[in-house]
């Protein structure tokens, strides 16, 4: 219910409670700004704080926060203030997510609405290994927060295996978050044919796409992978 946001957001608790690894806040704004999901304030006037504006002593206090629960917008701006991002159902507004990876670079761009959101260097296939180039949509059942490869088994990140956050694109190929002792090699081919990258990257980058999946299909996620 939108009249609720546009009273608007607790974008003050963004900075306290931490946005992902390299987010940066004010883009995520001008995002939901372009959707429509928060109204921007007119030229000269103070942007609102919820929390500030809010009366809990007001006889009108319960019925709105059971309008908001009710229409999710209260659960849309308690995400915003504990920083669990992304808020892909608000700030998408049904149109698509596209991650490119550029091997000549050693680097991921993801994009969101047209909008370049954030980049982070990956490492792709090593000598004599090799990463399909070519455009898809996630495959189908195959985000996994927690997944090791049986091909090439060892090492685990914190518990979630040697590929956490996994996203397969392509038959066995997956984007996906590294083991530490593979951090320091990102940036330069590294792998065996999938796409690593940090694993703060990787968490951030998954719950992403897992929310465009759930909420507008498969379609609304194109991966390219480039030369």
């Amino acid at each position: 219910m939108r009249m609720f946001i546009v009273i608007t957001m607790i974008f003050a608790g963004l900075s306290s409670y931490g946005a992902p690894t390299s987010q940066d806040t004010n883009q995520l704004l001008d995002s939901l700004y372009e959707s429509g999901a928060v109204v921007e304030p007119e030229a000269g006037e103070e942007e609102a704080n919820f929390l500030d504006q809010f009366n809990p002593n007001s006889p009108d206090a319960e019925a709105l926060l059971d309008a908001m629960e009710a229409n999710d917008d209260f659960a849309f701006i308690e995400d915003l203030a504990a920083g669990n991002l992304p808020v892909v159902k608000a700030s998408l507004g049904g149109q698509s997510i596209k991650i490119i990876v550029d091997k000549s670079e050693q680097t991921l761009y993801f994009y969101m609405n047209g909008k370049h959101m954030d980049s982070w260097l990956v490492s792709t296939a090593r000598s004599p290994f090799s990463t399909p180039t070519g455009t898809w949509n996630p495959v189908p059942g195959r985000i996994y927060t927690k997944y090791s490869s049986t091909k090439y088994p060892g090492g685990s990140w914190k518990g979630l295996g040697n590929m956490p956050y996994a996203i397969f694109f392509y038959r066995g190929f997956a984007l996906h978050g590294t083991t530490a002792g593979n951090i320091p090699k990102l940036g330069r081919p590294a792998s065996h044919g999938c796409v690593r990258m940090h694993p703060n990257n990787a968490k951030y980058l998954n719950g992403v796409v897992k929310d465009a999946v759930r909420t507008y299909g498969y379609s609304s996620v194109v991966i390219q992978v480039r030369k």
